[in-house]
């Protein structure tokens, strides 16, 4: 048995029943987008970005420090996500998908506007 099982849909998109690969037992589905669903997500992507483009380097940071606090915050809810669907310890999902992200974020958030300033290009000998 395999932790991914096809499942009938009535729609375009496949489905797949979830299963935790320790007890193997259905943990939840997952739904594989389609090209439309592909299409539609470039097409919102390409509008969304002159906004961003046009948002301040301190805007964006705040807005990685919000996903920082979320993540935070719903810690526990990550967790318990993790060791269900892959059997990883509390302390492994703990430290790879909180804290680590955590830092990257915290990292990220705080050294963005430096690492994406315009740089003058050097001259080659």
């Amino acid at each position: 048995m395999s932790l991914y099982e096809p499942i009938e849909s009535n729609d375009s998109r496949r489905h797949l029943q979830l299963r935790s690969p320790v007890t193997l037992e259905p943990t939840g589905e997952l739904v594989c987008a389609n090209s439309e669903d592909v299409a539609a997500a470039i097409q919102k992507a390409r509008a969304a970005q002159p906004a961003w483009a046009a948002t301040s380097m301190k805007a964006r940071a705040a807005i990685v420090e919000k996903a920082l606090q979320i993540l935070l915050e719903r810690q526990d809810e990550v967790i318990d996500t993790v060791v269900s669907e892959t059997g990883k310890a509390r302390t492994d999902a703990m430290s790879m998908e909180v804290f680590s992200v955590a830092d990257q974020l915290c990292y990220y958030a705080k050294n963005a506007e430096k690492f994406l300033a315009p740089a003058s290009a050097r001259p080659t000998a």
